[in-house]
């Protein structure tokens, strides 16, 4: 019950991100601390991992599967070397125009994934 809250919670929040980049202005300038492509999919591929240990879990409730996903971030960004400005602008301008700018990169994305879950890496 309490694993199917925050797995609608995230589905919620997602589509909210995208019904908020879907409205954005189309020809938006590239930010000036823009994550190269390639990164900008490690980084997901990271933090889409971590998304689903936190859901695998099954804590007792919203609040401490929020904490433990908040910490697994901050740690994929300093792995990476991202602050959260540059990735919420990124993420922004890349969902802004997918198929335009992030085309290769979602591929590779995939792939990760793919990887990932044919690994168990993410458990």
């Amino acid at each position: 019950m309490r694993r199917n809250l925050f797995v609608s919670y995230l589905s919620s929040l997602l589509c909210v991100v995208g019904l908020l980049t879907a409205c954005t202005d189309l020809d938006e300038k590239q930010p000036d601390n823009l994550i190269p492509e390639s990164k900008m999919a490690a980084v997901l591929t990271d933090i889409h991992l971590a998304e689903a240990r936190v859901s695998r879990l099954g804590l007792g409730s919203l609040d401490s599967s929020t904490l433990v996903y908040k910490r697994l971030e901050k740690q994929i960004f300093q792995k990476h070397k991202v602050d959260t400005s540059a990735y919420s602008k990124s993420y922004q301008y890349y969902s802004a125009s997918p198929s335009r700018e992030f085309g290769p990169s979602s591929r590779r994305y995939v792939c990760w994934l793919s990887e990932a879950a044919s690994r168990r890496d993410w458990m």
